[in-house]
């Protein structure tokens, strides 16, 4: 959400090797109490390589896409 600040905690669900659902966990809905209950995020990824990935995130709410760039930061994840 933008300009947040909070934790919240979602449900991770792998569809295949590229793409995978999340699914809020209630302290995501005791945060934003509009959003519907039956919220799904869906991530794909492509264009990977040995230092990052592009992903693609859309939901079954919103008309938004949204896509960004992951990078692996070294040392940080092995």
């Amino acid at each position: 959400m933008k300009n947040s600040r909070i934790a919240v905690s979602f449900v991770v669900k792998w569809v295949d090797d590229c793409t995978y659902t999340l699914k809020p966990n209630q302290d995501y809905f005791n945060e934003f109490v509009d959003l519907p209950r039956n919220m799904l995020l869906t991530v794909s990824m492509s264009r990977l390589t040995e230092n990052s990935y592009m992903q693609t995130t859309t939901s079954n709410y919103s008309p938004v896409v949204l896509t960004t760039k992951v990078i692996k930061m070294p040392g940080l994840l092995q």
